[in-house]
C-alpha cells in the first residue's frame, strides 16, 4: 500500500513543478528571500529580467545595481517599505532596468511577505515579469492621447468632445469657450445642463440623434442666438458632429467643430442690399455694369459705361448672347464662368484680367477686374450681374514698377559696393548682392530674415537704432569711415565702412524699405590714422628743426631768387610756345582746310569723270580729316600748362560728373554702366583735370569688349609715401597720396606696353580698328606731372585695364 503523506508530499511536489513550469513558460521569473537564514533565492529568469547571466551569484543589492538610475532610489525605498512590520506586507512596483546594450527594459515586480504565528515577518516571496511592451503600449497611448487633446485645444477652429450618454463636455478649446461664453467650469458637465440656451435651439436634438445614429451631420450659415455677459446675440455658424466609434461600431463621443461664419452671412446681406441699390443707380455708375439672363447668357441691360468698355453702343449688346455681341471672347473661357456661376450659385470674382477686346478700330489689350454676381428670383438664379471695373492703367503702371524692381535688383546684384533692402519696421534683409553677404559673413541664406537676427552683435552699436529713425523720419544717413564691429565666419571683425542708408517710398509716399550701401574703406582709414600719427610726430620733428630752418632762411633766399629769374625764363619761353603752336597750328589747319573744301568740290561735281580715280580722292579726305585731328591733339598738348596751379581745392566729384555728363551719348551708345566711389578735393586747374578723366573714360568706352557691357569704376583711396609703388615717381613729394583708380573690362593690353602708352603718337592698334592720334595718354601723363603726381596701367589682354593716377594728399 501507499503511504499517504508520501502520496500528499508527491501531489505537492508535483503540483510546484507544474507551476515552475508554466511560469517559465509565460516568461516569469521567481525570487524568494528567507529573513530568518538570511538566504536569497532568485530564478534563471529573474537574473535574465535584470540583464544578468542565469548562473550568476548574486545579491539584492547586485540586482539593485542594474536598476536604472533615476529609478534606484525609490525601489530600493519600496522594497524596504514592503518587509516593514508596520505594513500590509504587499509589493507592486514597475520599474525600469538598464541592459548591456543600452536598451531599456521595463519590469514589474510583485510579491508578499508571510509572517509566524507571532507576527514575525520571516520571507518575502514574489514574481518578476518583463512588461517592456505593455508600459510602451501604454506611453503611446497617452501620449496619442495628449496629441489629441492638444490638437482640440491648439486648433484655430472652435472644437469640443462630448462624451457618453449625458453628452458630458469632456474638452473644449478656447475658441469654443469664447464662442459659448464660458469659461473652463463647463469642462466634465453636461451639454444640456451648462449650454441650456444651445440645447433649447437644435443643437441638442442634433447632437442627441449623432449619438443615436452614428450619422455626421454638417450644416451651414445656421443662425444661432448666444448668451454673452448676460446678453443674447444673433451669430450664424458652419457647424458639424461627427460621432467617434468603438472597435464595436458603438459611438462613444460626439467630436463638434464650429466656424463663425457671421460676419460672412452680413456681408452677403450687405452685398444684396447693395446690388438693390446698384440697380438703383445702374445708369449712373463709374463703372461697367450688366446684366446677362440664363441659360442662353443673352444680355438684358447694359449701363453706358460698360459699352464704352467693350466699345460698342448699348443698342448692339442689348437683345444679343455674349458669344454674338463680343465674338473676340469666344474660347476664352468666360461663357463657361457664366454658367458655372448659373449652375452653383456661388459669385465668381476675378482681378487684373487680360482681355483682347476690338474698339477704337482695332483689337486692344485691356485689363479688368469682375465680378459675376448670381441675380436670383426667389431661390431660382435667373440671370447674372457682371460689374467691370477697367484697370488698365494701374496695371500697367505696376508692371512698369516690377521692371523698375527687376532693374533694382539686378543693379543691386551686379553692384561692386555692398547693397541690400531692409523692408519694413523689422528690417527683413532684401536682395543682398553677393558683397554685402561676405561682409555680413553669415553665410548665403540671410534673405528674409530680420537684421536684428542675422547680426544679433548691432545690439550693442548704434546703427539698428539709426536705422530705426530712418525709417521714421524717412530721411537719408550717411556716415564715412565708421567702425563697425561683425561676427564674420565666427570671428569678430573691426572694420571701416562707408555707409548710406536711404529711405524707399511707396505710391503714398511712406517708406517700406532702407537701401543700404556699404564700402569697406578699412585700408583707407587705417592709411589716414597711420598718416595722423605720422603727421604727429612730423609736427614735433618741426618744432625740433626750426632752429636749423632759421640758419637756413638766408641760404633760401638767395636760392630762391635765382629760382624766380628761372621761372621767369620758363613763363617767357611756355608762352612763346604757346604762340608758337597757335601760329603752326593756324598756318597747318588753314592749308588743311583747302585740301578737304577742294576735295569735297572735286567729288560733288566731277565725281563721273574721275571714275575709280574717286577712291583716292576719299582716302586722301580721310588722311586730311586724321591729320586735322592730330593738329587739334598737339595744339592741346602744347596749351597744357607746364607749372603748378595753386588755385583752390578742385572737387573731383564734380569734375567726373561732368565728364560723365559730357559722354552721355557715347555711353548710352556702348550700354556702359559706371560706378562712381567718393572721391576727394584736390589743388589743381578744372579745365586740365576734365581733360584727364575724359581721355581715360573716353578710352574705357573705346576699347570694350565686343559683345560684351562696358563696365567701368572709379575709385580712390589714401596711401603713404613709403607705401608707393617702386615705379611711381611723383613730380611733387608728400607724405600721402590719393590713387586714384579708372578701370574697365575692355580688352586690355600686354603689360610690357605700359612704358609706351604714355609717350606721345604711341599706339597700340592699327588706325583702322580704333581711331586717335595716340596723344590722349600723353596729355594724361602731362596733366598728372602738372599736378605734382605720377600715372601708372596695368592690364592683360581680354581682362581690362586699370590706370592709376597719384596727386599729392
Amino acid at each position: 500500500m501507499t503511504d499517504p503523506i508520501d502520496s500528499s508530499v508527491n501531489d505537492r511536489a508535483l503540483e510546484i513543478e507544474q507551476l515552475q513550469f508554466a511560469l517559465q513558460a509565460a516568461g516569469i521569473g521567481t525570487w524568494d528571500y528567507n529573513l530568518v537564514t538570511g538566504q536569497a533565492k532568485w530564478s534563471g529568469i529573474c537574473k535574465e529580467l535584470f540583464g544578468l547571466p542565469t548562473d550568476a551569484v548574486i545579491t539584492a543589492a547586485t540586482l539593485l545595481e542594474q536598476v536604472h538610475p533615476d529609478d534606484r532610489a525609490w525601489v530600493g525605498k519600496a522594497n524596504m517599505q514592503a518587509i516593514d512590520p508596520l505594513s500590509d506586507g504587499r509589493h507592486d512596483i514597475v520599474f525600469r532596468i538598464c541592459l548591456a546594450d543600452k536598451r531599456i527594459r521595463w519590469v514589474q515586480a510583485k510579491g508578499k511577505t508571510f509572517k509566524n504565528d507571532q507576527g514575525q515577518i520571516i520571507r518575502f516571496s514574489g514574481t518578476a515579469q518583463d512588461v517592456t511592451q505593455t508600459k510602451l503600449a501604454q506611453q503611446q497611448l497617452e501620449t496619442s492621447q495628449q496629441r489629441f487633446r492638444s490638437l482640440i485645444e491648439e486648433s484655430p477652429v472652435a472644437t469640443c468632445l462630448f462624451m457618453g450618454p449625458t453628452h458630458q463636455i469632456d474638452i473644449a478649446n478656447t475658441v469654443m469657450l469664447g464662442y459659448w461664453g464660458k469659461g473652463h467650469e463647463v469642462l466634465g458637465q453636461p451639454f444640456a445642463g451648462s449650454l441650456p440656451e444651445l440645447n433649447q435651439q437644435t443643437f441638442g436634438t442634433l447632437l442627441r440623434q449623432a449619438f443615436a445614429t452614428g450619422i455626421t451631420h454638417e450644416e451651414q450659415s445656421v443662425p444661432t442666438r448666444l448668451n454673452r455677459h448676460g446678453e443674447s446675440h444673433l451669430h450664424y455658424f458652419d457647424f458639424t458632429f461627427k460621432p467617434l466609434l468603438h472597435a464595436s461600431g458603438a459611438v462613444y463621443a460626439v467630436l463638434s467643430m464650429a466656424i463663425d461664419v457671421t460676419e460672412r452671412v452680413e456681408d452677403q446681406q450687405r452685398v444684396d442690399q447693395i446690388q438693390r441699390q446698384v440697380l438703383t443707380s445702374f445708369e449712373q455708375s463709374p463703372v461697367g455694369i450688366a446684366i446677362v439672363s440664363s441659360p442662353d447668357l443673352t444680355f438684358r441691360m447694359v449701363n453706358p459705361f460698360y459699352a464704352e468698355l467693350v466699345g460698342r453702343p448699348p443698342g448692339e449688346l442689348v437683345g444679343q448672347t455674349l458669344q454674338d455681341a463680343l465674338p473676340e471672347l469666344r474660347d476664352k473661357g468666360f461663357k463657361e464662368l457664366l454658367e458655372q456661376v448659373v449652375t452653383t450659385g456661388v459669385p465668381y470674382i476675378a482681378s487684373e484680367v487680360a482681355v483682347d477686346i476690338h474698339r477704337r478700330n482695332g483689337l486692344e489689350t485691356i485689363y479688368i477686374d469682375f465680378t459675376y454676381q448670381p441675380w436670383r428670383e426667389g431661390n431660382e438664379t435667373v440671370g447674372i450681374l457682371v460689374v467691370v471695373v477697367d484697370v488698365t492703367e494701374q496695371v500697367r503702371a505696376r508692371q512698369k514698377v516690377e521692371a523698375s524692381e527687376a532693374k533694382l535688383r539686378s543693379i543691386i546684384a551686379t553692384a561692386p559696393a555692398a547693397m541690400g533692402l531692409f523692408v519694413g519696421r523689422d528690417l527683413i534683409v532684401d536682395m543682398p548682392n553677393q558683397a554685402f553677404i561676405d561682409i555680413v559673413g553669415k553665410g548665403p541664406d540671410i534673405s528674409g530674415k530680420p537684421l536684428r537676427e542675422v547680426m544679433p552683435e548691432l545690439e550693442s552699436q548704434p546703427f539698428l537704432q539709426i536705422l530705426d529713425e530712418v525709417f521714421t523720419a524717412g530721411r537719408m544717413f550717411q556716415s564715412f569711415g565708421s567702425q563697425v564691429d561683425i561676427v564674420q565666419h565666427g570671428v569678430m571683425s573691426h572694420n571701416f565702412y562707408n555707409i548710406t542708408y536711404t529711405p524707399l517710398r511707396d505710391e503714398s509716399g511712406a517708406v517700406f524699405a532702407i537701401l543700404d550701401i556699404a564700402i569697406d574703406v578699412t585700408a583707407e582709414v587705417k592709411t589716414r590714422q597711420a598718416l595722423e600719427a605720422s603727421e604727429a610726430r612730423f609736427r614735433q620733428l618741426s618744432a625740433d628743426l626750426d632752429s636749423q630752418v632759421q640758419l637756413r632762411t638766408q641760404e633760401l633766399e638767395r636760392a630762391n631768387a635765382v629760382l624766380a629769374a628761372t621761372i621767369q625764363d620758363l613763363q617767357r619761353s611756355n608762352h612763346n610756345l604757346e604762340q608758337f603752336a597757335y601760329v603752326a597750328s593756324h598756318d597747318l589747319q588753314e592749308p588743311l582746310r583747302k585740301i578737304q573744301s577742294f576735295g569735297d568740290l572735286l567729288k560733288n561735281e566731277y565725281a563721273e569723270q574721275l571714275g575709280t580715280g574717286i577712291n583716292y580722292l576719299e582716302r586722301m579726305q580721310v588722311a586730311s580729316g586724321r591729320m586735322s585731328t592730330l593738329i587739334r591733339d598737339l595744339l592741346l598738348y602744347s596749351r597744357i600748362s607746364t607749372g603748378r596751379d595753386t588755385s583752390p581745392l578742385i572737387a573731383l566729384d564734380q569734375v567726373v560728373r561732368v565728364v560723365v555728363n559730357d559722354l552721355e551719348l557715347l555711353i548710352d551708345e556702348a550700354g556702359a554702366q559706371l560706378a562712381i566711389g567718393p572721391l576727394p578735393s584736390v589743388a589743381g586747374n578744372s579745365s586740365q583735370l576734365e581733360q584727364l578723366f575724359q581721355n581715360l573714360l573716353s578710352n574705357a568706352l573705346k576699347f570694350r569688349r565686343v559683345g560684351s557691357p562696358a563696365y567701368i569704376r572709379v575709385q580712390c583711396e589714401q596711401v603713404l609715401a613709403e607705401h608707393l609703388p617702386p615705379f611711381v615717381k611723383p613730380i611733387q613729394p608728400a607724405m600721402a597720396y590719393h590713387r586714384i583708380d579708372v578701370i574697365d573690362n575692355g580688352i586690355g593690353f600686354d603689360e610690357k606696353y605700359v612704358d609706351r602708352i604714355f609717350q606721345i603718337f604711341q599706339r597700340l592698334h592699327g588706325k583702322n580698328e580704333y581711331a586717335g592720334t595716340g596723344i590722349g595718354l600723353a596729355i594724361c601723363e602731362k596733366v598728372v606731372s602738372n599736378h605734382g603726381g605720377a600715372i601708372s596701367a596695368s592690364s592683360k589682354p581680354g581682362q581690362g585695364a586699370t590706370f592709376s593716377i597719384y596727386l599729392p594728399g
